[in-house]
């Protein structure tokens, strides 16, 4: 049976807050935000933390009526006012992404299990050394925004 919102919210909650990785990222002050579903737009819950000073990771967890779920995770640099997403990251980096994943049908099982599955993913990448240094603070990678088709 699928998850409400609300459940699944708290099945994200309860995941990172499990996390060795998100324990060290500061999770235990994490804030949350949550957005209604609107014609245009997913319902969404965002996670911030700040994992050292001048450095915010925010994942926003989007939960569509129709069952498509995924996530977003940004990583900012504060003082500089500059950002980039996880996937742009990971894509530059030469990481393949062929089971996009971060859209939850990625993942085998019930929605408990996906969203799991995208945590250990998750944590598998934000423990790495490169992307660690950034999240310190004591390294940071400009990433140029694909803009794709909207040149």
């Amino acid at each position: 049976m699928p998850l409400s919102f609300a459940e699944a919210v708290e099945t994200v909650h309860g995941l990172l807050g499990a996390s060795a990785v998100f324990g060290r990222l500061g999770y235990a002050a994490c804030s949350r935000e949550l957005s209604d579903e609107t014609p245009a737009l997913p319902a969404r819950c965002r996670f911030a933390v700040r994992p050292c000073e001048g450095r915010r990771l925010v994942i926003d967890f989007c939960y569509q009526g129709d069952g498509v779920h995924y996530f977003t995770v940004e990583v900012v640099n504060v003082p500089a006012a500059d950002s980039f997403l996880l996937d742009e990251w990971l894509s530059w980096r030469g990481v393949r992404l062929d089971q996009y994943p971060f859209i939850l049908s990625s993942y085998d099982g019930a929605e408990r299990d996906r969203l799991a599955g995208f945590v250990a993913f998750l944590d598998g990448h934000l423990s790495a050394e490169r992307l660690a240094g950034v999240l310190a603070g004591r390294d940071w990678e400009h990433i140029p925004f694909n803009w794709g088709t909207l040149k």
